[in-house]
């Protein structure tokens, strides 16, 4: 789940997509959480540590990313891969 860092808006509907998320998904669904735009520090109207709060509220990974620079993409993305990779090999 991706919110934009510039955008309040944006952040204050992770709540309800959490929900939408435990709702409708399988209940050991891994969610993370990805504050993108990183890179527009000028427009940033949301903290990393704003991010990372949520998203230990609610049991979830976070990466501060950029989809124009490429930051922390790589790293989410093999995150996910290792999550669930250890997942299979625990069932």
């Amino acid at each position: 789940m991706a919110y934009d860092s510039t955008s309040t808006e944006s952040f204050e509907n992770i709540t309800n997509w959490v929900r939408q998320v435990k709702n409708h998904a399988a209940q050991d669904v891994k969610i993370i959480l990805l504050g993108n735009k990183a890179d527009m520090t000028e427009q940033k109207v949301i903290t990393k540590e704003m991010g990372e709060a949520v998203a230990r509220e609610n049991n979830m990974k976070f990466f501060e990313t950029s989809a124009k620079s490429g930051l922390n993409i790589t790293e989410a993305f093999e995150f996910i891969a290792r999550d669930i990779i250890k997942t299979l090999q625990e069932k």
